[in-house]
């Protein structure tokens, strides 16, 4: 990205520890920052590069080789600016060394909320270092933003977040999370856990478990934590049996499923903007559309199975969907 485009907020992000300094000095980052996103199922290797300037036409002439030589070995870019032209120069700059996929991102929240707020344009934003307090209140008075917040807490134990290399506990995250629901009261939030981390005990498994009950999530993910040679966590003692892994998930699992069914209950005879993605898989029968509470395939579904008669449907376009029947997950209703 360009010289203070929220690169190295964004990478703290992601990776869940301070480890880039942030200022809004613009170019505080003067060389490649290198990290290990060390998570089960996820083994990852995070770059942080140093800001391109908007008159350089190759990397090098920042005499920032060693960021070249990075995205030369990259997987995937992500491509960070505050506006599409500047996501756009950084792509151009960065085809000439790599030939992995660019994936741009929009960064400082509330000054893309302000560009896109005439435009009919949802936003796409990523967290930089404004603070939590700053985002929220820019989600909650932009309404073309989706009140929709994924908050990646992998545990609830302090002792197993520890472990991890993590910090946080129950608490903090409570807190957190009441701090979200009060700045946006129609929020959706999302999480998801590592169950079976090594030497994650009983009792931390159960800290886990009541952290679900009293936050109740409207949704969350839940994965057996497996091996990965390479990763840190391969070499701690005390593995946890894969059997009881898989016990402790689909309890926790049992206890989310729940709570999920209450709440999409509570969603019957009330409306909703959707978007209208097509036929369904399912069956022929029915359409799928996604509200503003789902995910694109991580979520529940949400199936049509009404249309008003003369009504053609068309996918790609929002129409007003009333929820008739709800279940453990998925949604079904009627555009009206």
């Amino acid at each position: 990205g360009l010289p203070n485009a929220g690169k190295s907020s964004l990478f703290n992000a992601l990776l869940g520890e301070a480890r880039a300094i942030v200022t809004e000095i613009p170019g505080t980052t003067r060389d490649a920052i290198e990290a290990v996103f060390d998570r089960p199922r996820w083994p990852l290797r995070l770059v942080d590069t140093a800001g391109l300037r908007a008159t350089m036409d190759t990397l090098e002439q920042l005499g920032i080789e060693t960021s070249a030589r990075y995205l030369a070995r990259a997987a995937l870019v992500l491509a960070c600016g505050e506006s599409a032209s500047d996501i756009d120069a950084v792509t151009r700059r960065v085809r000439t060394h790599t030939e992995a996929p660019v994936l741009g991102v929009l960064t400082k929240v509330d000054l893309v909320a302000k560009r896109y707020q005439q435009d009919g344009v949802v936003a796409v934003s990523a967290r930089t270092g404004e603070g939590l307090g700053k985002l929220l209140d820019t989600i909650a008075g932009h309404e073309k933003i989706c009140s929709y917040i994924d908050v990646p807490l992998q545990h609830a134990s302090a002792a197993t977040l520890k472990r991890m290399k993590r910090g946080g506990s129950a608490d903090i995250f409570q807190r957190m999370i009441e701090k979200i629901r009060k700045a946006i009261s129609d929020v959706t939030l999302r999480t998801s856990f590592i169950v079976g981390f090594p030497g994650e005990t009983e009792k931390e498994f159960e800290e886990l478990c009541d952290f679900v009950r009293a936050v109740e999530f409207d949704w969350m993910g839940s994965f057996a934590y497996s091996d990965q040679e390479g990763a840190t966590a391969f070499a701690l003692d005390e593995k946890v049996p894969n059997r009881e892994i898989e016990r402790r998930r689909k309890h926790l699992m049992s206890i989310q499923r729940s709570i999920s069914k209450r709440k999409k209950k509570a969603l019957r005879g009330k409306e909703f903007q959707v978007l209208l993605e097509g036929t369904s898989e399912e069956s022929d029968l029915l359409l799928e559309a996604r509200s503003a509470m789902h995910a694109p395939e991580i979520d529940g579904k949400l199936y049509i199975a009404d249309v008003p008669e003369g009504l053609a449907a068309v996918p790609g376009r929002f129409y007003r969907c009333e929820i008739t029947e709800t279940h453990d997950y998925d949604l079904v209703g009627r555009i009206v």
